[in-house]
């Protein structure tokens, strides 16, 4: 699910049966935490793979 956050328009974080997941703030924080240093240079695993490392710390 995570792998389609939001690189794409219609994204499986606006689908229906994902509305009541948890977790998307920390996600959306990541991503613009690392926009600002990198714009457009980060890609979606590389938020995906910073939050879970995050995640299990």
């Amino acid at each position: 699910m995570l792998c389609l956050y939001d690189c794409i328009k219609d994204n499986e974080k606006a689908a229906g049966q994902n509305i009541s997941l948890l977790g998307y703030e920390f996600i959306d924080e990541i991503k613009a935490k690392l926009e600002e240093q990198f714009p457009g240079v980060v890609s979606c695993a590389d938020i995906l793979a910073l939050a879970a490392r995050d995640a299990a710390v």
